[in-house]
């Protein structure tokens, strides 16, 4: 097998060889390891996140009652002295794309 791989892989020795396949065990072995370690994390963060968000989740629509009464804003929002800004040089008003 050894000098099978050796002709295939056109090195000079057999212990190149077994360094090579050694090299990559270890290579193999160490992204194994760490794909587990990133899939516990990720699985540890979903549930926290989950909790978080269930725990937030009646904010979601607080204040909405307030601005659904307010009178709706003219075109142009307050500037910082209280006068009207205008809009943007080359940009069209209503939100056009």
């Amino acid at each position: 097998m050894v000098r099978a791989l050796r002709r295939r892989l056109k090195l000079r020795t057999n212990v190149e060889v077994v360094r090579r396949a050694l090299r990559l065990l270890a290579d193999a072995t160490e992204r194994q390891a760490l794909k587990e370690a990133y899939r516990q994390a990720s699985m540890a963060a979903r549930g926290t996140t989950a909790a978080q968000i269930e725990d937030l989740d009646h904010l979601a629509a607080e204040g909405l009652d307030r601005i659904a009464s307010a009178p709706t804003p003219s075109a142009a929002p307050p500037g910082p002295r209280g006068r009207r800004v205008p809009p943007a040089p080359g940009r069209r008003r209503g939100g056009g794309a």
